[in-house]
């Protein structure tokens, strides 16, 4: 199989895998209860925790474990509810959380609608359709230049442990993101929060005191170790990974721009992570594409999982700027840090065949 869907999935590090497979063995015990060995566990969650932040030099912020960056987004939004304005093409579980909000197209419209009203500025790392890789920091501080109030919230889910971030003498005052998109297990993710905004999060789950009383719920020992080991390799070769997807990218789109003419990249003029492409192929619809390299072994998307089902106009693809008559013919090629050249060109040779093959059906 050539897989180039990491956006909606990664492979798990092997280096995961056995950690999970050790503390699914050995941390069973509640690290909420009072024994030594419950203890034991909760002192693993801790270390895990101030690792994770260390990774990103996030000093005087807090983390929150949650079971997903879709969790995490929900708990900041519904926490202030109003007042809040976000880019219209960013991810479902933040523009389908947001009732009362506005929506804009671009970064320079955010900073200008914000006004002494404004309490939440809701933007993306990375983000997950079009690979645009956003300046969050500048951002922020743009917003705080015109309301020193307004809350800052970074979805980092596609980003994190791939593209450079720090919060070391940041203005952002939220940030989320999963482990699943980045080598570690799905259900487990992070809200990162500033300790002087903690008091603005309220709880999403309620019952137990647990998880500093935000989030009620026993927390996963074994999905905490394994998040923060997934963060160590992600965060220890970063550079050197970003460097290689960049490289594969650019051979990525330079093979596929010899095969049609019909395909453009809409967002590759634009500062964009080097693991995600958009690609527009006109004149055929993405599912026909898909369905044919799916016979091949080739696994890519159209859009991203969150938005696969949707029938007619794409909200998301509108909020990116898309024009309708183009939401049928997108396509989404992701790469990973296990991606090789080998399987680039395997799926360049598969995506060779299919256009041969289905090429009358081209207008």
């Amino acid at each position: 199989m050539y897989y180039f869907d990491h956006a909606a999935s990664t492979k798990l590090y092997p280096e995961v895998i056995e950690v999970l497979s050790k503390s699914f063995e050995l941390d069973y015990p509640n690290p909420a209860a009072k024994h030594l060995a419950g203890k034991e566990c909760a002192k693993k969650i801790e270390g895990a925790r101030a690792n994770i932040l260390k990774f990103i030099d996030a000093k005087n912020y807090g983390l929150i474990f949650t079971s997903s960056a879709t969790e995490a987004n929900n708990q900041i939004i519904r926490s202030i509810e109003e007042g809040i304005i976000f880019l219209s093409g960013d991810h479902p579980s933040v523009t389908k959380v947001i009732d009362n909000g506005e929506g804009f197209k671009s970064i320079e419209e955010i900073v200008d609608a914000v006004t002494s009203e404004t309490q939440l500025v809701c933007i993306s790392l990375v983000n997950s359709q079009s690979g645009q890789y956003f300046e969050v920091e500048k951002i922020a501080q743009a917003v705080k230049a015109k309301n020193r109030k307004c809350l800052v919230h970074v979805d980092a889910t596609q980003g994190f442990g791939k593209v450079p971030f720090t919060l070391k003498d940041s203005e952002i005052d939220f940030v989320t993101f999963g482990a699943h998109k980045m080598g570690g297990p799905r259900g487990i993710g992070g809200l990162i929060f500033k300790e002087s905004k903690v008091h603005f999060l309220k709880r999403y789950l309620r019952g137990g005191a647990h998880e500093k009383g935000l989030r009620a719920s026993t927390p996963s020992t074994s999905l905490v170790l394994a998040l923060a080991k997934a963060c160590e390799l992600a965060f220890t070769d970063l550079d050197d990974s970003f460097e290689k997807a960049k490289t594969l990218k650019e051979e990525i789109k330079a093979g596929l721009s010899g095969l049609h003419k019909n395909i453009s990249y809409p967002f590759e003029d634009q500062n964009t992570s080097p693991f995600i492409l958009c690609v527009l192929f006109e004149g055929i619809a993405s599912d026909i594409i898909m369905r044919h390299l799916e016979m091949k072994g080739i696994m890519i998307s159209s859009s991203t999982a969150c938005s696969s089902k949707i029938k007619g106009l794409n909200p998301l693809f509108a909020g990116l700027g898309i024009d309708e008559k183009f939401h049928k013919n997108i396509l989404r090629i992701s790469i990973g840090k296990s991606t090789t050249q080998e399987e680039v060109q395997g799926m360049l040779q598969g995506f060779s065949e299919v256009i041969e093959e289905i090429g009358f059906l081209i207008k």
